[in-house]
C-alpha cells in the first residue's frame, strides 16, 4: 500500500510517518501547508520550510499547499489544494 502523509515536521506528524513506514506503508509524498501569514489559525508557520530538509533526508517527495493563513479561508484552501 502507498500513501501520502500530511507533514508539519513536528514530533506528532514525524512519529505518524515513522509508524506508517514501520508498518510497511510506502510513503510516496509529504504534504505540508505553507501559510502566507505567520498568524495562521490552523497550520504551523514558523520554520515550516525546514521540512524540505526532512523530506530530502528521507528521500520522499514533498508537496506544499499555500494557504492564506486567514482563519475563515485556510481550511477550504488546503482542501482545494489536495485535489
Amino acid at each position: 500500500m502507498s500513501a501520502i502523509a500530511l507533514y508539519t515536521g513536528g514530533k506528532d506528524s514525524h512519529y505518524a510517518l515513522m509508524k506508517a513506514l514501520e508498518e510497511g506503508i510506502e510513503v510516496v509524498g509529504l504534504v505540508t501547508a505553507l501559510p502566507m501569514s505567520i498568524e495562521s489559525w490552523m497550520f504551523h508557520a514558523v520554520n515550516i520550510k525546514w521540512t524540505e530538509l526532512h523530506a530530502k533526508a528521507m528521500g520522499i517527495k514533498q508537496y506544499f499547499i499555500e494557504v492564506s493563513g486567514v482563519k475563515e479561508r485556510e481550511i477550504d484552501e488546503f482542501t482545494e489544494g489536495l485535489k
